[in-house]
């Protein structure tokens, strides 16, 4: 994919973002990449067999939700091409994205699911709850910043170490966003809770009107 060219309308945009206080993942974050087994007729399977256990891969990730898994994996790390220290699979909380996508996707996994390639992980170390920073990767914001400056269909750890999480200072806001975000994953398709979501990061983010309609039509909202 070919970046878009940067008009100053875009620019004016983009530096407003990147003005204000943030957060970024860029040493901030312990990443993995999903398991590349080398022989996936002999370590998926459509069946859940005895020690076996349910397996991620993009196709099962949307914003905010992890469809039930259809696939099963042998678990068995040394055996593969290659796998990330099972440490962080199994960590208790952390954020799967699709690394094949137009779109940024992000979901917070609490059940230690194993991912194959098409599914990475990374685990945020930010003075923020992990929920928070699952949906401001999937922000209007964060694909708007994305898309103007890498437009790749690979998400590669690199580009989403740029990506500016705001930090919001005022407290009421701070816990709106917090239970518009656990809401949203409760109910992903709340289409209501994500636009009142999107409102307060382009509050923090002070954008204007007319660079919010811009934003909105620059990624197809």
């Amino acid at each position: 994919i070919i970046i878009p060219e940067k008009t100053p309308a875009h620019t004016a945009s983009l530096d407003r973002i990147k003005s204000k206080p943030s957060y970024q993942l860029e040493n901030n974050a312990e990443w993995a990449l999903g398991v590349v087994t080398g022989n996936n007729s002999r370590f998926v399977s459509d069946s859940m067999f005895e020690g076996y256990e349910p397996v991620v891969k993009g196709k099962n990730l949307a914003p905010f939700m992890i469809d039930e898994p259809e696939e099963f994996i042998d678990y068995k790390p040394d055996d593969f091409q290659q796998c990330a220290n099972p440490r962080l699979y199994k960590a208790k909380e952390k954020l799967i994205y699709k690394f094949i996508s137009k779109k940024l996707c992000f979901v917070r996994d609490e059940k230690g699911y194993v991912t194959l390639n098409s599914a990475n992980i990374v685990i945020p170390h930010l003075p923020i709850p992990m929920t928070l920073i699952c949906a401001f990767l999937n922000s209007n914001v964060a694909q708007f910043f994305y898309q103007m400056n890498f437009a790749s269909l690979k998400v590669l750890r690199s580009f989403i170490e740029q990506i500016p999480l705001p930090k919001i200072k005022d407290e009421n806001d701070f816990v709106d966003a917090l239970k518009l975000s656990t809401k949203l994953e409760k109910h992903p398709m709340d289409c209501k809770s994500r636009k009142e979501l999107n409102s307060l990061i382009y509050k923090h983010f002070s954008l204007s009107p007319k660079q919010i309609v811009f934003l909105e039509k620059a990624i197809g909202v």
